[in-house]
């Protein structure tokens, strides 16, 4: 099965680096529209905050989502388990919070159309370029070599993984990450 990554906002704080901080520390926001970010990238600090509906979100993951920039972040027990998976699906970049060491896995591994079930999947793309997905289905078999990984069908802004990634986070205990089946995010919020 493939899933969306997402962020567990309910249940634990929402990770994210301001964009004020990314542009005074690497110089310029829209480097992060590069392929690789190893060659400039700076350690930034990071902060964690409650973006939960009840507003009782108080627990820091593990693992999470970066959101809106298909990345997650680690904290030092999430890289111990998962940095020799994640190893060829993307770079591992030091951030901080709060004085506590965190990884910032940039996810370079990017697949074509070829792994989507068009006929099962939809999406419009306006004048300027942006990508809405009506309904994402993937090929499964063709997606069976593939860990983590984003999609040309949602223009590389998701990050979807396989079962085997799902139950490397699971069987480590990490928490943080929430496993959405609807990979168009049409019936979550």
């Amino acid at each position: 099965m493939i899933f969306k990554l997402r962020w567990d906002r309910e249940k634990f704080l929402t990770f994210d680096i301001s964009p004020d901080d990314i542009e005074y520390v690497l110089g310029d926001f829209f480097l992060l529209d590069e392929p690789l970010w190893s060659e400039f990238w700076k350690p930034l600090n990071a902060t964690f905050f409650d973006d939960s509906d009840n507003g009782k979100a108080i627990k820091v993951p593990d693992i999470t989502v970066w959101p809106g920039n298909a990345c997650l972040a680690l904290n030092a027990i999430a890289l111990e388990k998962l940095n020799h998976y994640l190893k060829g699906y993307g770079e591992l970049l030091p951030i901080e919070s709060e004085g506590n060491p965190y990884w910032l896995f940039h996810s370079t591994k990017q697949t074509n159309l070829d792994l989507v079930d068009l006929e099962k999947s939809a999406r419009t793309i306006s004048e300027t370029g942006y990508v809405e997905m009506q309904a994402l289905t993937f090929n499964e078999k063709k997606c069976a070599d593939e860990l983590i990984f984003l999609s040309e069908f949602s223009d590389y802004r998701d990050m979807y993984c396989t079962e085997e990634f799902k139950q490397l986070v699971e069987s480590n205990g990490l928490k943080g990450l929430y496993f959405s089946t609807d990979l168009a995010c049409v019936n979550e919020p």
